[in-house]
This record gives structure tokens, C-alpha cells and sequence, in this order.
């Protein structure tokens, strides 16, 4: 039996897989996509998560959408406690700014 997937998802693979570079409200960071571990063939964007590398090379996961069975139970609440946890969280703006990219994605692939 052939898969068909959506072809906004295969573009979001294509392009998201080996890691992009953005630049967001004076920000830089680079985003990839990630498998969670969920089904070995990811069906959905919400089998996926991301790695967040900071410019100065520190890398944390990030969910793709919120994890309200968890604490933290929001994706910006969940990047701040990562960002706290590596004593990065000197600047709210950068959480801001890599939640903001991570949601404009979902909403134009999902």
C-alpha cells in the first residue's frame, strides 16, 4: 500500500531537516526538525519537535506544540525554563522571538 503525504509536509521536512538559520526581532538561532519518538514514519508535524541552537552554539528541544499533559504546559513556557536552566535567559525577547518563528511555522504547515 503506497503513502501519500500531504505535500506541505514534505516541504516542511525538505526544508526544516537539516536546520535553518533565522534571524528574528535582532535574534539569531537556527531551527531543526526533529522526530520525537513517535511512529518510526513521523504522519503528522506533531511528531516532530525542534532543536534550537542559540548563536553561540547552545542547543535545547523545543516543542512543536504545546505539552499540556507536562509541566511546562506552552511551548514559550517550556523554551524560558530551558533558556533558565542554561543561564541564557538574560534577554525575554529571544524566547519571544523563537516561539513566534516556531508558531508561524506550525500555522503555515499544519
Amino acid at each position: 500500500m503506497a503513502m501519500f503525504q500531504d505535500a506541505k509536509f514534505v516541504e516542511l521536512e525538505e526544508q526544516f531537516s537539516c536546520g535553518v538559520e533565522v534571524k528574528n526581532e535582532g535574534h539569531s538561532f537556527s531551527l531543526t526538525l526533529v522526530q520525537k519518538n513517535a511512529p518510526l514514519i513521523p504522519r503528522k508535524i506533531i511528531d516532530y519537535n525542534w532543536k534550537v541552537t542559540l548563536a553561540d552554539g547552545f542547543e535545547f528541544r523545543a516543542p512543536m506544540s504545546s505539552t499540556q499533559a507536562t509541566y511546562p504546559p506552552t511551548r514559550l513556557e517550556n523554551i524560558i525554563d530551558a533558556l533558565k536552566k542554561a543561564g541564557k535567559y538574560d534577554d525575554p525577547f529571544l524566547a519571544h522571538a523563537i516561539n513566534d518563528t516556531i508558531d508561524e511555522i506550525y500555522r503555515k504547515y499544519s
